[in-house]
């Protein structure tokens, strides 16, 4: 519905009327933790239709999202009539099943090579580090050409299950100084509080939070 994009009052993508001058216009429709519904097809080079679902969209980034050309979280969700889209949509994983997908605008490589973020992080390829897999669109808004966006795997708790087979409910992912973004901290805190008063020249110390850490990706 163009209105649950582009209405000043309810439109995800656009400014609306309570934004503050200057960049990145705190307080525009685009800064709201607002979902809307919408329909998504995609299509291989050589015109296949590869995927085609009914799903839930946010506006996604940080101050990217003051960008003219905004990134997109895209859900599967019950309510849609989905709970994933099962399709492998990048050739280098094993798997096929996505809970979230992001069209990315690239961020802050925007409007340049609007493939910096991705050449990079693919360098961790082998690496033994988590890393988005990537792959280029040409994105269409009800057929209206909207430009080139990476279409990248999103960072959530069901990214991390796919990729070591648990349930997700069963991971706390968190982000710099222990804030939640879900699940709980508290064994987090709990181990930074040992290791901050326990002597680690102690083989028992040392072995305890080698058991709870990964530490070649720590090292990393």
């Amino acid at each position: 519905n163009p209105t649950d994009f582009f209405d000043e009052d309810t439109g995800i993508y656009v400014f609306g009327d309570n934004y503050q001058p200057g960049y990145p216009y705190f307080g525009a429709n685009f800064w709201e933790d607002w979902e809307r519904p919408i329909h998504f097809t995609l299509y291989q080079e050589d015109g296949t239709l590869e995927a085609d679902y009914d799903a839930g969209a946010k506006i996604f980034g940080g101050w990217s999202r003051a960008q003219d050309q905004r990134s997109l979280s895209l859900f599967a969700r019950t309510q849609y009539g989905y709970s994933a889209f099962d399709n492998a949509f990048f050739d280098d994983r094993p798997y096929d099943s996505y809970q979230a997908l992001v069209l990315r605008n690239s961020g802050n490589d925007w409007n340049n090579a609007m493939m910096r973020d991705a050449a990079l992080t693919g360098l961790m390829k082998g690496a033994d580090l988590e890393y988005q897999a990537y792959r280029p669109t040409v994105v269409y808004f009800n057929g209206e050409y909207w430009g080139i966006y990476n279409m990248r795997e999103k960072v959530n708790e069901h990214f991390l299950a796919a990729k070591w087979d648990v349930n997700p409910k069963d991971i706390d992912l968190l982000e710099a100084g222990g804030g939640v973004i879900h699940g709980d901290n508290a064994d987090y805190l709990s181990l930074l509080d040992f290791i901050a008063t326990s002597d680690l020249s102690s083989a028992a110390n040392y072995d305890f939070v080698s058991s709870q850490i990964d530490l070649d990706n720590f090292a990393l």
